[in-house]
């Protein structure tokens, strides 16, 4: 069998709804990489993101922390007019969202407001991100309700460069298909992981009941209503969150936003 022995890294392209773990899993059947080297990846991905994963192999995974903090460069699908409580389409729509409010932001304007996010940033972590408080995942006390009982640690980082790419319009019909496609990208936890046990499978049945409502709103009222998304591409340093950047870019257009679509284009090595 050939042990890649001198393979140290690669970085391969993680598909829409697959973890990072089962796209390491993947490298390491393409590679024939024996079960007993070690292999850890430098940088999550969120399932429903896709693009460059970093995996490191061997003794390289003893370099881990060098890796972390290497730069980035993302092309970002933000529709705005609509939130959620994780910022991308696998979350649970915002109730006091208003929904009813029309969208229009120009290509001019969207520009003026992305160019002030070009800096030094702090952002909280995500109400639905790894990072942990008193020992525990943000997202888990996020999933038993207890959000409000956490300081939420604050992350500095900087954006060098935002453009905007396209600034488009979807139908509602569209829309649907895309977001239940997403969703159903994602394999479904067996119901005897006990570990994964709280995360409810994604929480896939409360999410889907959530997109329902939001596109029946519509689909009520006007069945051929367009939904507005514009596109950016981000270069930026590691942790910055694209799904807090939509929800910004959103807000300061005043209306909302989320992460529609999440594409890591380049590590910088």
């Amino acid at each position: 069998m050939n042990t890649n022995t001198e393979l140290k890294s690669k970085v391969i392209w993680k598909e829409i709804g697959e973890t990072p773990l089962k796209a390491l899993e993947r490298l390491r059947d393409q590679e024939s990489i024996e079960a007993d080297v070690p292999m850890t990846y430098a940088g999550r991905l969120d399932p429903l993101a896709e693009g460059e994963l970093l995996i490191l192999i061997g003794e390289e995974c003893k370099k881990k922390e060098e890796y972390l903090g290497l730069d980035k460069e993302y092309e970002v699908e933000i529709l705005l007019g609509a939130q959620t409580d994780t910022g991308d389409v696998m979350g649970i729509m915002d109730k006091a969202v208003a929904n009813d409010i029309e969208v229009s932001c120009s290509t001019v304007e969207i520009k003026k407001v992305i160019s002030k996010f070009v800096g030094k940033i702090k952002w909280p972590y995500p109400a639905f991100s790894s990072k942990t408080f008193n020992g525990k995942p943000l997202f888990l006390w996020s999933l038993e309700g207890k959000i409000n009982q956490v300081e939420i640690p604050i992350r500095e980082s900087e954006i060098y460069e935002l453009e905007i790419l396209s600034n488009d319009s979807i139908k509602l019909a569209k829309l649907r298909d895309i977001v239940h496609l997403k969703i159903n990208s994602i394999k479904p936890i067996p119901k005897d992981v006990e570990s994964k046990r709280l995360g409810a499978d994604f929480r896939r049945v409360d999410v889907l009941e959530s997109w329902a409502n939001f596109f029946t709103q519509w689909s009520s009222s006007d069945s051929n209503h367009e939904f507005q998304i514009i596109k950016v591409r981000c270069s930026c340093s590691s942790g910055t969150y694209m799904r807090t950047l939509a929800s910004k870019i959103g807000e300061d257009l005043g209306t909302n936003g989320l992460a529609l679509s999440i594409v890591r284009t380049h590590i910088v090595l």
